[in-house]
């Protein structure tokens, strides 16, 4: 854990020094899971967000190679998904306890839909 979590914020100073545009949010849970939360308008915005990745791993150079190395075996796999903001199926109060950016934790909780019981 402790040299993945060295090697992510070797990962998002690469990004920084290129000046990446996006916001990269890294959460964890109590169970070892780390998910890298990057905020989008819409889909379409996703090739831009690939193509800068790009970008910064070409100017990068050596350092992104080695970043990756450092990552290697330090997790069991990678993926990226996407998560769609459902405002008609949230409850918002009016006047929330906390603003966004002073929630350090998240409650996330996971509801996977049995297909054909809609």
């Amino acid at each position: 854990v402790m040299q993945y979590e060295v090697t992510v914020k070797e990962y998002m100073a690469l990004f920084a020094e290129q000046q990446y545009p996006y916001p990269m949010n890294v959460y964890s849970t109590d169970d070892f899971h780390y998910y890298i939360v990057t905020p989008v308008e819409n889909f379409t915005e996703l090739d831009s967000i690939y193509s800068l990745i790009n970008k910064v791993a070409s100017n990068a150079g050596e350092k992104w190679g080695a970043v990756w190395e450092k990552f290697a075996g330090t997790y069991h796999f990678n993926r990226g998904q996407i998560v769609i903001f459902s405002s008609e199926l949230s409850y918002i109060p009016e006047e929330p306890r906390l603003n966004p950016e002073e929630g350090n934790f998240i409650y996330w909780g996971f509801g996977y839909v049995e297909l054909g019981k809609e």
